[in-house]
């Protein structure tokens, strides 16, 4: 618990997190600085927002609110690189498909969702994030068909609410599914084609300017706790056109740009045989790759891809779990990290990882490229993988130099774990039991900026009950619902599934 400095009363931490500019203390706690620091006992000095102290002991006035942390471990927060607010609703909800036709499920329990509705979804993710050590967050929402200001405001205010970080990037293709897989188009019946022709077609002017607006309203707001990007979904599921206008609107607002890149094989192939050359490839030739941009997944990579992102220097988001639930493949870390390439680490959205606990990212990162190579020397540490949710995501998220490690004049983003949980007994090395035993429960407290966001376990921000009723309610509502949104993919699903399986079934790499 919380109290001032000299005073024998306790004062919650709620109290402490109100947004003032009060000092706080965190007294005693066996603080991990970063990956490459050992753990030991220090106490840990916030000003406002920033920390500027951190010594074995320090003294304070009688004004300062003294945190006691002398039963837990603290680390910085965690990132997590990629996710998506529009699916949280979805979670658990589809299993046993790959990427190609799971997409098609997710998005009839997306389309024509309520201003109101996503923002329940995204402060749903934002909570279970905040309550297992997560404190910024990239964000990828999709809004369908197409962004709205009211929609996009929705996201950035659940985050904003919750009090993470956050660097948001809507979403957007502005090309049919017929262009999602090379030679489905071909395959689809003209009765089909016609279905989806009907559909209204997308109005890209009026997308870049509500991102162009979007941005002016939220890049920076919230104190600096958000950012704002652009998120072309695909590249071979945006027009050049498009791509080229999301480029141009980034370079002059100095945005983020967020985007998978070759996620699956058939991804991978589709992107060669549309364009002649790689997505990395076309990406690059588009303006769309470099420091501020974060490619999500990255699996289906050659040498040339590599070498390209890590002379960009470009963030991967490798999203394990995710990666494996929807048999997308074993993302290459060792050769991106051995090449030079920022890797951070993700959940991606809870429809395709099923939470938003980086701690089982964190673990899988270290433990997956094991069994890709008997060269144990070459295999990551828990430092290693520690180091990408830390440091890693911040410089993903756009906050590299004020968040991922405990030191003065970074940001006061911290994480509380009990040590009395089993997982640290007996304690024989912090780091390795915090990436390879903690699963996210021994999380008590958690400060954004130096605001008390989650105080012994308990959100303090937002109605967290009231929240989980809505959307309880909000996903019966979709699920009864689903007929409708479903008729195309039900029409689709035997196309997809071909072109899905011929093109995993091409050689590779796809150039040859």
């Amino acid at each position: 618990m919380c109290r001032r400095s000299g005073d024998t009363s306790d004062a919650t931490l709620v109290e402490a997190g109100k947004g003032t500019q009060m000092a706080m203390l965190v007294r005693g706690g066996l603080v991990l600085r970063d990956a490459d620091a050992p753990a030991a006992r220090a106490d840990i000095l916030i000003e406002g927002e920033r920390i500027v102290a951190v010594e074995p002991v320090l003294s304070v006035g009688p004004d300062t609110t003294v945190l006691d942390a002398r039963e837990r471990l603290v680390i910085p927060g965690l990132v997590n690189a990629h996710t998506h607010a529009h699916n949280h609703l979805a979670k658990g909800a589809i299993d046993g498909l790959p990427l190609e036709l799971w997409l098609g499920h997710l998005a009839a329990r997306v389309v024509g969702r309520t201003p109101h509705e996503i923002y329940v979804g995204a402060a749903l993710g934002a909570i279970e994030m905040a309550r297992t050590g997560t404190t910024c967050a990239c964000e990828m929402a999709q809004i369908l068909p197409w962004p709205t200001p009211e929609a996009l405001d929705a996201v950035a205010q659940a985050y904003a609410d919750v009090g993470l970080r956050a660097s948001i990037a809507a979403q957007v293709t502005d090309l049919s599914v017929l262009h999602s897989l090379a030679g489905l188009a071909a395959r689809v019946p003209v009765a089909v084609q016609a279905e989806i022709a009907r559909q209204p077609p997308y109005p890209l002017a009026e997308v870049l300017a509500t991102l162009r607006d979007a941005a002016a309203r939220w890049h920076g707001a919230a104190g600096g706790r958000l950012r704002f990007g652009v998120g072309p979904s695909i590249v071979h599921l945006c027009s050049d056109a498009f791509l080229r206008g999301l480029a141009a609107l980034a370079t002059e607002r100095g945005l983020d740009v967020q985007t998978h890149l070759c996620e699956t094989k058939a991804e991978a192939v589709t992107a060669w045989r549309r364009y002649g050359r790689s997505a990395t490839a076309q990406l690059r030739a588009l303006g769309l790759l470099g420091p501020r941009t974060l490619l999500a997944h990255s699996i289906w990579l050659d040498d040339a891809d590599i070498a390209a992102i890590a002379e960009a220097g470009s963030t991967i988001a490798h999203n394990p779990i995710s990666n494996l639930k929807l048999g997308a493949g074993v993302a290459p870390l060792l050769r991106l990290r051995e090449r030079g390439c920022q890797v951070a680490l993700g959940t991606d959205g809870s429809a395709s990882s099923d939470n938003q606990n980086l701690f089982g990212a964190l673990r899988l990162s270290a433990l997956l490229p094991r069994v890709t190579t008997p060269d144990y020397a070459r295999w990551p540490s828990a430092a290693d993988a520690f180091r990408m949710a830390t440091l890693g995501g911040a410089r993903a998220a756009g906050f590299e130099g004020h968040i991922g490690r405990i030191a003065p004049g970074y940001a006061a983003d911290l994480v509380l774990l009990d040590l009395h949980a089993t997982y640290f007994h007996p304690l024989n090395d912090p780091i390795a039991q915090l990436v390879y035993c903690e699963v996210g429960s021994s999380v008590r407290t958690v400060l954004v900026a130096g605001r008390v966001i989650v105080d012994e376990g308990r959100v303090t921000t937002v109605d967290e009950a009231a929240l989980l009723a809505e959307a309880d309610a909000i996903a019966t509502r979709i699920q009864a619902s689903l007929d409708g949104p479903l008729a195309l993919m039900r029409h689709l699903g035997p196309y997809l599934d071909a072109a899905y399986r011929e093109l995993s079934a091409a050689p590779w790499p796809a150039a040859n």
